[in-house]
């Protein structure tokens, strides 16, 4: 990474928004955060569009000792997305889509069979969408169809991860990772 760029960003507080005990602490650069990974866990990596920190992405994933089926990508790109299966071909790579995230998109509701069509001729391994309405069974069905992948994304009710769980999608993004864990430990071992 340009060094400038990390060094403007290291002097930026990503937690004093959150509370006084968290004033202070700085952006972890991927370098920083890839040895915190735990053995057998895995680290979905964002990337945002535009394809200038390519270089450095492959450079640090390449020297970050992890075994890479520990390393899935995700992005709203889907130029981003292939290249990025064209570097890493045993990585999980999945397109973002907000679905009806937004109030427009609530009107005018995207295609998902578009999206799986788009993931499909990119070679890709499945979808991050919305927690929105439209994950449904329907979704579902189409996605194991083409033996893709379906992660949704950002869940913080119990209530939304149980339906989510129950319809089968293979993996769900939260904010409260402790109680939406607990939540679904707890609801199957019940079922």
């Amino acid at each position: 990474m340009n060094s400038l760029l990390s060094q403007e960003l290291k002097q930026l507080d990503a937690g004093g928004w959150e509370g006084s005990q968290w004033k202070g602490e700085q952006i972890p650069l991927l370098s920083e955060v890839i040895p915190t990974v735990p053995s057998g866990r895995k680290l979905i990596i964002e990337i945002k569009p535009g394809k200038v920190f390519m270089p450095e992405l492959i450079r640090v994933v390449n020297q970050s000792g992890l075994d890479l089926n520990q390393i899935e990508f995700i992005s709203f790109d889907p130029r981003i997305c292939a290249a990025i299966k064209k570097d890493f071909p045993t990585c999980k790579v999945l397109l973002l889509s907000e679905l009806d995230y937004t109030w427009l998109h609530r009107i005018f509701r995207p295609s998902t069979n578009k999206l799986i069509d788009i993931v499909l001729n990119y070679n890709l391994d499945g979808l991050n969408l919305w927690a929105g309405n439209m994950i449904d069974t329907g979704l579902i069905q189409k996605c194991y169809k083409h033996k893709l992948l379906l992660y949704t994304w950002t869940t913080n009710s119990t209530g939304k991860a149980i339906e989510l769980s129950d319809i089968g999608v293979d993996g769900i993004t939260t904010d409260r990772v402790k109680s939406i864990k607990e939540c679904l430990d707890a609801y199957f071992q019940l079922a």
